[in-house]
């Protein structure tokens, strides 16, 4: 490895590491910052889900369809309006309720597709029930599922922190093996 490479995993996992104990110690920030960026996820799912449902064939196209589009974009238009503060209060809500919507919608949907073909709309329909019981849990507890996310989100970034800081001391353990003459190595 060469010796400008064998830095970046320690600048990599200090960065990780230390973002994830910034993130435990300030949660409400980090769920405001959480939240501006899923009400920009739910924006953007609100702009391609129109977009689909303008470029499927017209014999294919259901209203509820273009209802969950106009829901979701409106959402994402909404969301987006907020402050920080407010954000770190609602997202946890307002997604709960826009998973609720969007399941119910599903559900709908995979009642008219079981009409074209049944199998196809018993697995849509399948597909609601996740989103439908984890809207409900975050609506009841919606700082629970807040402070969760956002934890979720600093464990990851600890642990590739650690993985990186773990790669650059084995990078070092390897420098000083790497000492030997090359008559002593053995390529087979």
């Amino acid at each position: 490895m060469s010796t400008n490479i064998r830095w970046f995993p320690l600048v990599l996992g200090l960065l990780f590491a230390g973002s994830a104990i910034f993130m435990f110690a300030t949660p409400g920030l980090q769920l405001a910052a959480l939240g501006f960026f899923i009400s920009l996820l739910i924006l953007g799912s609100g702009i391609v889900s129109l977009i689909g449902y303008f470029t499927t064939p017209a014999p294919v196209r259901s209203g509820w369809d273009l209802a969950n589009a106009i829901i979701t974009l409106l959402l994402g238009v909404v969301l987006m309006g907020n402050t920080a503060a407010e954000q770190a209060a609602l997202v946890p809500t307002v997604i709960g309720i826009w998973l609720i919507v969007d399941a119910i919608l599903r559900l709908m949907v995979g009642q008219r597709a079981k009409y074209l073909d049944y199998r196809a709309g018993k697995s849509i329909q399948w597909t609601a029930w996740l989103p439908l019981i984890l809207g409900v849990l975050m609506v009841i507890f919606p700082l629970f599922f807040g402070t969760v996310g956002v934890w979720l989100v600093a464990f990851g970034f600890l642990a590739f922190g650690v993985f990186n800081l773990v790669i650059f001391a084995s990078s070092l353990g390897s420098k000083k093996n790497s000492s030997q003459s090359p008559s002593e190595i053995i390529d087979l």
